[in-house]
This record gives C-alpha cells, structure tokens and sequence, in this order.
C-alpha cells in the first residue's frame, strides 16, 4: 500500500511515518511538509509545498490511504486565522483533494471532547470532522484522541499503571497513539466510524485487534 502523511513533523505524525517505513505492508510513503527535512529512506518521499498552492502539488496527492495529523497542536497557534488555517483549512483542502484524487481510506487525528457545542480549537476540530464525513470516503476513520503523552514520560505511565490507575486517568504514548491508527487503517471497512479512546487503547495495546 502507499501511504500519504499529513502533519508529518508533529509527535503523532513523526511516529506515523516511522511505523510505516517499518511496515512490509507499505512499500511508499509520501508525506507533505513546508520546510525541507534531511531525512532520507528508500521507501519515502518528501514533498516539500506551499499549502496555500494547491495547484503545484494537487496531482501529488495520490495513494491508498491518507493519514491526517496536522494541527492537533492548534491552540499553539499565534491567533485566531493561523490556527483555522492549520486545524481546518488545510486539512480540509488536503481531504478533499485526496477524495478527488480517489484515495479510498482516510484517517483523521481529532480530539477528546469534540461535539457541536464545544468551543474554540474543539469547535474547529467538530467542523473539520463533519466537513469530511460529507466527502464520502470509501472508508473514514476519525479518531478522538485521549491526551497523550511524549516518550520521555512513559516511564511515569508506567509507574502510575502499577498503582493501578484507570487507562481514562493515565496519558496515552504517542507511539500507541500512532500504533492504533495504522492498525485501523489496515482494517477492511466501508463507511464512516468514531474512534472513542477505549477502542484507542484496545488497537494500540492488543496485537491481534484489527
């Protein structure tokens, strides 16, 4: 399969590619940035694009699944404009692109808390998944990811995890985090789901769950 990463440089995307690089099942992976990274593997393409140009890169989005991770840092953003931009804007257009483009699988990182009457980044967040739910892929997946831990903090998880917290009090591991989606994305679906975190965990955590 090709893989197409969006977001490729954010924690979650970062791990993406490299699971996916690590991955007999994918023999390509293009992933879509603005500044130029030194990175080289023979199974991956960089293109390096002016997002706000979609006409110099729109054949480019080409593939058989599309993992979408872009902005899930948004309220980082510097105001209100640049963060729609970022949690929005692009990533619709990138999604729609893809649709015409007949990618067939689509997997989009949201957020907890996401629903119509949230505000701010959740509300943004809301109106990107009903935005491409009405694109009609083949298969959609939207996860909505608990908060996530970096792997310099995983030994605390680790800790708290032998005091025996609950899964819905501790941080999930950006690599897991990463695991679910590509497990889900191998799934042989048709239609539109709601990743919830429970079902996060289970994909992330159990080897034999796709």
């Amino acid at each position: 399969m090709k893989a197409l990463v969006l977001g490729a440089t954010g924690a979650v995307g970062t791990e993406i590619v490299q699971q996916l690089l690590d991955d007999n099942r994918f023999t390509q992976v293009d992933i879509f940035v603005r500044r130029h990274i030194d990175f080289y593997h023979p199974k991956l393409t960089i293109h390096t694009i002016d997002f706000d140009n979609p006409s110099q890169w729109r054949d480019l989005v080409r593939g058989d699944v599309f993992y979408s991770c872009l902005g899930c840092a948004g309220r980082e953003a510097g105001n209100k404009e640049e963060q729609r931009k970022v949690d929005f804007d692009y990533q619709y257009l990138f999604a729609e692109i893809a649709r015409q483009n007949y990618v067939s699988r689509y997997i989009l990182l949201s957020c907890e808390g996401v629903m119509p009457k949230a505000k701010g980044f959740l509300k943004i967040k809301w109106e990107l998944e009903e935005a491409v739910k009405a694109l009609n892929f083949g298969q959609i997946q939207i996860f909505h990811a608990p908060k996530l831990e970096s792997s310099s903090e995983t030994k605390k998880s680790g800790l708290f995890s032998k005091l025996g917290l609950a899964k819905k009090e501790m941080r999930l591991p950006v690599p897991m985090m990463a695991t679910a989606m590509i497990k889900a994305s191998k799934r042989v679906l048709i239609g539109e789901f709601v990743i919830e975190p429970p079902e996060i965990w289970a994909l992330a955590s159990r080897p034999d769950y796709l």
